[in-house]
């Protein structure tokens, strides 16, 4: 991710009192969460590690970690908070805050956790960091901005918030510009994880704010095979391994966001030469064939 790039949206920001005995359930996010602990403590049990957090301490939560938080010391909970997008998109303002599992969410509310930009910078959610009291006021000034609703908030919000990331980035003193922050890299992630989905270059300049040019030509440079080619080659691996596994060609269709059967049929013919169900056929003969070669001891 380019330092250039960051343009973040506050979703929410509060103060927070919590009076016990309570606690947080396991839940996944879908966006960034920061906390100041002003006062108490508790347990945090993030991803599959346990911390002790007490007063003063800053937690940053990313998105698609479960989590979960146990009062220990059954005393009040004071926690001022910011939810927030590391960089504003077209579903930025309807995103809300997830109380829910990665479980008990629908297909449609997984696809809505952020890209976690930050993974590979700052991996440790309880932040070791001189600057407290800077991070501090900054983030009760977000609060007091967000609150206040008038109108040039959102801007201030905004600002504070790449005032915040700035201070707590530059203590890690990792660049910001290595191979994993590549735009390429990004873009081989983000077809990794929405191969189901259907993705142009037009969709990926938009998602990355890119001439969808530039971010071929990078592309290619990198992997050496063109953005469409490495998409359909992804689609087509997933899709075959599903054949396989015995889902219906209708389900397939859905799964992978083709607009008809015909036109999932299409593209794998065109791809592999064959149709699905002679595809299907042909490995279950295969499969056949070896099983009536393995002779008894």
């Amino acid at each position: 991710m380019l330092i250039d790039e960051l343009s973040p949206y506050v979703r929410l920001a509060m103060h927070s009192n919590i009076i016990p005995p309570w606690h947080l359930k396991r839940r996944v996010i879908f966006d960034y969460e920061l906390i100041y602990l002003e006062k108490g403590s508790f347990i945090f049990i993030y991803g599959d590690k346990e911390y002790i957090c007490k007063k003063d301490d800053i937690i940053l939560i990313h998105p698609g970690i479960p989590h979960s938080i146990i009062n220990i010391d059954n005393k009040m909970i004071s926690q001022p908070h910011v939810h927030f997008d590391m960089k504003y998109d077209f579903y930025s303002e309807t995103v809300k805050v997830s109380f829910k599992d990665i479980d008990e969410m629908t297909q449609q509310e997984r696809k809505l956790i952020r890209r976690d930009i930050l993974k590979g910078i700052i991996d440790t959610p309880v932040i070791n960091t001189a600057q407290k009291p800077l991070i501090k006021k900054i983030l009760f000034d977000i609060i007091d901005n967000f609150q206040s609703a008038q109108t040039m908030s959102g801007l201030k919000c905004k600002i504070g918030m790449l005032e915040l990331l700035s201070v707590i980035i530059s203590e890690k003193q990792l660049p910001l510009y290595d191979r994993e922050y590549n735009i390429s890299y990004l873009i081989k992630e983000y077809i990794d994880n929405n191969y189901t989905n259907r993705i142009t270059l037009d969709t990926l300049a938009a998602q990355f704010n890119y001439n969808k040019y530039y971010i071929e030509k990078k592309f290619k440079e990198n992997f050496a095979i063109p953005i469409k080619k490495y998409y359909t080659s992804v689609r087509l691996d997933e899709v075959k391994r599903d054949i396989v596994k015995g889902l219906r060609i209708t389900d397939i269709v859905d799964k992978y966001n083709f607009s008809s059967v015909y036109a999932f049929s299409r593209f794998f013919k065109n791809s592999e030469g064959i149709s699905p169900t002679a595809y299907k056929e042909s490995k279950s003969n295969i499969f056949k064939s070896e099983q009536r070669s393995i002779k008894p001891a």
